[in-house]
């Protein structure tokens, strides 16, 4: 099935579906190389500076393929980790850095908006509800940016760990995103790149 929904988006007469159908594939790939390649970089200690030596390339190979979630781990290991300097030279500033600054070129090609997912507010398991029809279930991350003043709106938004850029395809749909603990707010599919759909809030923040 996987194949025969690529094919027939690769095919697509409409240029965007099928440079975003590519663009997605190409990424998912990506993913998968990433994580590979991260297990790999996370089981090095750093007490043989040989051990980093024989994982360099795959250092590298995960500052070019990974993506915001390689980002999260690698720093969330950084910062947690008891991490010699050998260690912490090397993921800090051979990887880290590079990944970052190799994610931000790939976003910026990006045709749609992407938030930032660093200081996320929460996150969570919740469903989310197409034209009233039956809820399907997924894995959110939310972001809220206050008023900059009394006259001015707050805005929200953030991510679903499913890829639904066909529903945004075939029209503008209601949609309702229920929280763990049963708030619902209005969303708006703005863009999906693999597994991904990033949406913005339409009305208040779900409290």
């Amino acid at each position: 099935m996987c194949k025969i929904l690529k094919a027939t988006f690769l095919s697509s007469i409409d240029r965007r579906i099928r440079e975003t159908a590519k663009r997605s594939w190409k990424e998912r790939k990506h993913r998968d190389w990433a994580k590979e390649y991260l297990t790999r970089v996370l089981a090095v200690d750093g007490k043989d500076n040989q051990q980093i030596l024989n994982s360099w390339k795959y250092g590298d190979a995960l500052a070019r393929t990974g993506d915001d979630e390689t980002l999260e781990e690698l720093d969330k290991h950084i910062r947690s980790a008891t991490l010699l300097p050998n260690m912490e030279f090397w993921l800090s500033d051979q990887i880290y850095k590079l990944l970052e600054q190799n994610w931000k070129k790939v976003t910026n090609k990006w045709p749609q908006p992407w938030f930032d997912s660093h200081g996320l507010l929460q996150r969570g398991k919740g469903k989310v509800f197409i034209d009233s029809k039956d809820a399907i279930e997924v894995e959110y991350s939310l972001w809220f940016n206050p008023a900059s003043a009394p006259t001015a709106k707050a805005s929200w938004g953030g991510t679903i760990k499913t890829n639904l850029w066909q529903l945004m395809i075939s029209g503008t749909p209601k949609v309702i995103l229920e929280l763990e603990k049963g708030q619902k707010g209005t969303i708006i599919f703005t863009s999906a790149v693999g597994d991904t759909t990033t949406f913005a809030g339409n009305g208040p923040y779900p409290e």
